[in-house]
């Protein structure tokens, strides 16, 4: 159980595969980034063509980790990617 401001809460993670069937499910505390389950759950997985994730969970780690499965990542870029980009190479 974690803390929210609505009080106790949890939340699953859950990695599907193509037809929305459970592979891999992990719980946490509500206030958990749910790009924190991400390793553990691309690692629980079986290799495929692909990872289809929303954009919570775009990070060059997640990517990297995905294409090191030899997958391709399919996730879309957050709205403040290119800023993010050009910070950081600055």
């Amino acid at each position: 159980m974690g803390k929210s401001r609505a009080g106790n809460t949890s939340k699953p993670h859950l990695a599907v595969d193509a037809y929305g069937l459970p592979n891999a499910f992990r719980i946490t505390g509500g206030e958990v980034h749910d790009s924190t389950e991400a390793q553990a759950l691309i690692d629980d997985l079986p290799s495929g063509d692909a990872l289809v994730a929303d954009k919570g969970y775009d990070s060059e780690r997640i990517r990297e980790q995905v294409e090191a499965k030899g997958m391709e990542a399919v996730i879309p870029r957050r709205r403040n990617y290119e800023s993010m980009v050009a910070f950081t190479f600055c």
